[in-house]
């Protein structure tokens, strides 16, 4: 920085006062350094900007994690590289400070910051926004989603759910739970020999969807930028300014309606890789958040959830409201004589058929080709009262589609385990939309005109052209067990029970010879694996 104007003019109109010029120098140095010591001081120190406090059973956690870290990664690989005059150079991201957003929310993995906010705070949900990344090729945010085919922002939702829910993941990473699948091995018969591994219904589970849209009305956001710090000091009763560079780090609460309910300053000072003066109060940064918003404990999330009442996780909310309730699942029994739960039926005033694979990390295995001329898959389903279908959705995957196909919906009367008559056949053009966490398939939405059905047991079959593959329905308790499969050759076929595959058979599903591929399985159970469907009635 070049010297203050009067001692420039001191140079200019008198050369011999180059002694007083150097001791004036020394004490503005020396001011300067002083100001932004103080500076730094009185930001530390400063109280935290704050509105009224919300109260909220969640909240959107709209922070470019990936940006935050990847910037910072880029500044200091520059600055290193420049100082090693190009060559291989190792950053060691560790040794440099990260933004105070992350001590805010604690946690090294999106799913573990969840976890805290859900377990230690008590919110009743998170959110963690995902958005397109700058070049185009991913997403922001994304971690290990496969996001290919999305657009558009998109949301993690993370709530607590019952140790057998789909939607379970680990909290040390976001896979699929390892207690959620069991191994095939080689051939279909060691399932016979497996027993489902314990799930512990005492206990909640960490349960991630992903969404379009979020439920949030506060967010939480995070930002940092080079700026200058600038003011004034004496020397000698003579006004000088100052100005340094700072990178400023933000953590703001904001409403739905764009208000400020509090906001969070620091700096690091010249930067984060070489700090000479450290700006920021982690504390004071979490303190922020944790007083910006507090947990709603109505537990109105859940509320509305059949599961809810008695579970693990109103036992871990509301533990003076919850009965007891087994702490171990049927699936933990042992499966000497191969015996499956019942059929699933709707319940008599239930209003939603739901066994639709959305691809959140479950995913079954090899799916069916569904075709008019071919292999013609079905699924059961059983109605506890007269309805009017509203809404059917549907999850595959389409070889060489356009996203504009039509698709086949038939609807047979149930004819002892089987399908029997026909009921109803119409021709559907439904929205499709990418599927789910690993992606992989669409999900495939429509409303049907005029599709009503009494009380009774139905088989449904979903077909289309050539080249789509109806997933199976989402893994169960007991991988051999599911809703009811069955399966034709072309219309004059007759139907076999089954829907879960020869793992070492053909892997694109396609019927050759129904009898070397679908057959009834080898173990005495009630029911097959069904198809990915989701019926909703009113």
């Amino acid at each position: 920085m070049l010297p203050p104007f009067p001692l420039l003019a001191l140079f200019l109109v008198a050369p011999q006062a180059g002694a007083q010029a150097r001791d004036i120098m020394k004490e503005y140095e020396a001011q300067k350094a002083a100001w932004i010591a103080n500076k730094c001081r009185a930001t530390v120190a400063a109280a935290v900007a704050m509105s009224k406090p919300a109260r909220v059973e969640g909240f959107l956690i709209a922070v470019n994690f990936d940006a935050l870290v990847n910037d910072r990664f880029q500044r200091v690989a520059a600055a290193e590289r420049k100082e090693t005059k190009g060559g291989s150079i190792g950053v060691d991201m560790a040794k440099y400070e990260h933004h105070p957003v992350y001590a805010a929310l604690p946690g090294d993995s999106f799913a573990k910051k969840a976890w805290s906010l859900l377990t230690d705070k008590g919110f009743s949900y998170v959110e963690i926004r995902m958005t397109p990344d700058r070049s185009g090729k991913g997403y922001d945010n994304g971690g290990n989603l496969n996001t290919s085919g999305w657009s558009g922002n998109r949301f993690r939702l993370y709530s607590l759910a019952r140790a057998d829910d789909r939607r379970c993941i680990p909290v040390a990473n976001e896979f699929a739970s390892p207690s959620a699948t069991v191994a095939l091995g080689g051939f279909y018969e060691n399932l016979a020999k497996q027993q489902r591994p314990a799930i512990d219904l005492s206990k909640p589970c960490l349960a991630l969807e992903i969404t379009n849209k979020p439920l949030s009305r506060y967010r939480i956001e995070a930002e940092e930028a080079d700026e200058m710090l600038s003011g004034t000091v004496r020397v000698r009763d003579v006004p000088m300014p100052v100005a340094f560079g700072v990178r400023a780090e933000r953590i703001r609460v904001i409403a739905e309606d764009g208000s400020e309910v509090s906001s969070y300053y620091g700096f690091n000072q010249p930067d984060e890789r070489e700090p000479q003066h450290r700006c920021n109060n982690l504390k004071a940064a979490g303190n922020m958040v944790e007083a910006a918003l507090m947990p709603d404990r109505s537990r109105a999330f859940y509320r509305g959830r059949e599961w809810y009442a008695g579970s693990a996780v109103q036992r871990f909310y509301e533990p003076d409201k919850a009965a007891a309730s087994p702490p171990l699942s049927q699936a933990a029994a042992p499966l000497a004589d191969g015996a499956c739960p019942l059929r699933p039926r709707q319940e008599k005033g239930a209003a939603v058929v739901d066994q639709l694979e959305d691809y959140s990390g479950r995913h079954a295995g090899p799916s069916p080709q569904s075709t008019i001329g071919g292999t013609q898959p079905a699924a059961f389903f059983s109605l506890g009262r007269n309805v009017t279908v509203s809404k059917l959705a549907w999850s595959g995957g389409m070889t060489g589609g356009t996203g504009q196909e039509k698709f086949t919906v038939r609807i047979f009367r149930d004819a002892n385990g089987l399908p029997g008559g026909m009921v109803r056949e119409l021709e559907i053009a439904p929205r499709a939309r990418p599927g789910g966490m690993h992606g992989g398939g669409s999900i495939y939405e429509s409303s049907p005109q005029n599709l009503s059905l009494a009380a009774g047991d139905y088989w449904i079959s979903i077909l289309s052209s050539p080249g789509f593959f109806w997933a199976t329905e989402p893994a169960g308790d007991r991988p051999q067990c599911g809703s009811g499969g069955a399966i034709r050759h072309y219309d004059t076929g007759s139907w076999q029970e089954g829907g879960t595959f020869n793992p070492a058979g053909y892997g694109t599903g396609s019927l050759v010879a129904p009898k070397d591929i679908v057959s009834k399985p080898l173990i005495n159970h009630r029911t097959a694996r069904g198809f990915s469907f989701r019926m909703e009635a009113r």
